[in-house]
């Protein structure tokens, strides 16, 4: 007897989107119990929103095409279909983000790790529901601690009158500065992940280097703008009482496994 909740015109339709050559990888003879299961997890997750047109085609494609490339890249001995619940997990997750391609390319590592015994171990069902509920601009400053190869992070706030604005600058390794990095800090530290630290005197570098660190942002023009703002809003125009106040970020173990699982 066959499922009546199965829709076999979106079973065609979403065979119809994939590409040829990811057709072809999902049920290749070396990955073809993985491939099957993609098929399978990719037609429940995704029928209701092929069904109702909120599913655009080349998101899906661009979503299948990434997982099952690097899916197909995983040797066999080492294809693991244990955890194809997170799999499923992740695939119904990526619904809410197809529209930005930094996470759809986060889910598609997610869920090619998931099914690699050499990467799965630490790879919890938390991850897919934290992913899911990710910004775009939560991704690109995910990305950006992973390619400067740091989980901790300075942090320098303007302060004036024993009040700290909380409107940190974020001091990264190669000398740059931003500004506007704090929400992101915020979410990250929600979900477990992230640790914000704003005592003084917890910073991540050398003495020397935190000098040479704070001295670049007194020379940065979003700096100075800080200070006059700070200025105007206290009644202290010399700027007499203004000064800055440290702290950190840092990604918590359960971040460092995060990141890993998805980039």
């Amino acid at each position: 007897m066959s499922d009546p909740s199965i829709d076999p015109n979106i079973l065609k339709e979403i065979n119809d989107w994939l590409p040829e050559s990811t057709k072809e990888k999902l049920f290749n003879p070396s990955a073809k119990i993985i491939g099957q299961g993609l098929a399978g997890i990719a037609y429940w997750a995704f029928q209701k929103p092929i069904k109702y047109g909120i599913l655009k085609k080349k998101e899906f494609d661009d979503l299948m095409e990434k997982t099952v490339n690097k899916t197909s890249e995983i040797p066999k001995e080492n294809q693991d279909i244990s955890k194809m619940g997170i799999v499923l997990k992740s695939f119904d997750q990526a619904t809410y983000q197809m529209n930005e391609p930094i996470l759809r390319d986060m889910f598609s590592q997610l869920i090619a790790n998931t099914v690699d015994s050499r990467k799965n171990e630490h790879i919890t069902t938390l991850f897919p529901f934290i992913l899911g509920n990710l910004s775009k601009k939560d991704g690109i400053f995910i990305k950006k601690m992973f390619s400067h190869k740091v989980n901790i992070i300075d942090l320098a706030f303007i302060r004036s009158k024993n009040r700290t604005y909380i409107n940190p600058f974020s001091l990264w390794p190669d000398k740059t500065v931003a500004l506007g990095e704090y929400p992101t800090m915020n979410v990250l530290e929600s979900f477990g992940i992230g640790d914000l630290n704003l005592i003084g005197n917890t910073w991540a570098k050398t003495p020397d280097f935190r000098k040479e660190l704070i001295q670049n942002l007194k020379n940065q023009e979003i700096y100075k703008n800080g200070v006059e703002e700070v200025k105007m809003s206290t009644n202290d125009p010399a700027g007499r009482s203004i000064s800055i106040a440290t702290g950190t970020f840092s990604l918590t173990p359960l971040g460092l496994m995060f990141i890993q699982s998805i980039i």
